[in-house]
């Protein structure tokens, strides 16, 4: 299971906030230095920027993105010719954790050979938006998610790594790769009820530091986390036509059919028999 497998699994539980977007032309021998509360990409439309953060020079060109975490300070500056961009500052919230984005190495300039196809639609959907035209704004947030997307997905196949932070230091480890064995070790263990305390030993913690460990990592709980899980593989099972709920509920665990339905309906406010 590798660390983007989680934005999968808890997608219900990822909230997107834009708070705003613009179009915005420098000319050359522009400069600034600047601070922002939360995260911000630019998607360059012509000319250069050059970003100055973290002691290291880098330089966007027309069809790159530009993707910065929250509090990272930087200086942009255009050359002899000026640049043409649409920045979005937005929030990307799973559960309450408000920096999910952090865990991945993301910040830096995204090559525009990598996201050719979801620029040109982020782009399409910000002019809708520019124009006002009928759910823009709807067709604007389908646009950034759809870009945000594939640079996580150029990150897990290791096509792209942010370059504005430096590498960890040796023997470092994120939130997220502490917990991949108590992600195997639940996905392994789906089919029955597992304790708390279990996983605590399989992170190597204390239960009452793991679970606040683990609701900083991911803003939800690690009973929450496995209720989504076996929820996610409900729906996957129902799908197939193969299993009655009786066979469902045992594969996952519970007790009774009884006891897997109530659950089943609690999480998707309709019942496994009507759910397709």
């Amino acid at each position: 299971m590798n660390g983007l497998t989680i934005l999968n699994e808890l997608s219900e539980q990822i909230a997107v906030r834009i708070r705003s977007c613009h179009e915005e032309y420098h000319p050359g021998g522009w400069s600034e230095s600047k601070v922002h509360a939360d995260y911000d990409l630019w998607y360059l439309l012509s000319g250069e920027v050059k970003i100055h953060t973290n002691e290291t020079d880098h330089t966007a060109k027309a069809g790159d993105a530009v993707f910065f975490y929250p509090h990272m300070p930087y200086v942009a500056s255009t050359g002899s010719e000026g640049c043409r961009f649409i920045f979005i500052h937005f929030d990307f919230v799973m559960g309450e954790q408000l920096n999910i984005l952090n865990e991945y190495r993301l910040t830096g300039v995204v090559p525009g050979r990598l996201i050719a196809e979801e620029g040109l639609l982020f782009r399409l959907a910000f002019e809708s938006f520019k124009l006002r035209k009928d759910l823009s704004a709807m067709r604007l947030k389908g646009g950034l998610l759809t870009l945000l997307a594939q640079i996580l997905h150029c990150y897990g196949d290791q096509s792209y790594s942010g370059s504005f932070e430096r590498a960890p230091a040796a023997g470092s480890v994120s939130r997220l790769s502490a917990l991949q064995p108590v992600f195997s070790y639940i996905h392994q263990n789906v089919h029955r009820t597992v304790r708390i305390h279990e996983i605590a030993e399989a992170a190597g913690m204390s239960e009452k530091y793991f679970i606040a460990f683990f609701k900083q990592a991911l803003g939800i709980t690690p009973g929450q986390y496995m209720y989504h899980l076996k929820m996610n593989k409900a729906r996957d099972l129902i799908y197939k036509r193969e299993y009655s709920v009786k066979q469902i509920a045992d594969q996952l665990g519970y007790p009774d059919a009884f006891s897997f339905s109530k659950a089943f309906k609690k999480f998707y406010k309709v019942s496994p028999s009507k759910f397709i």
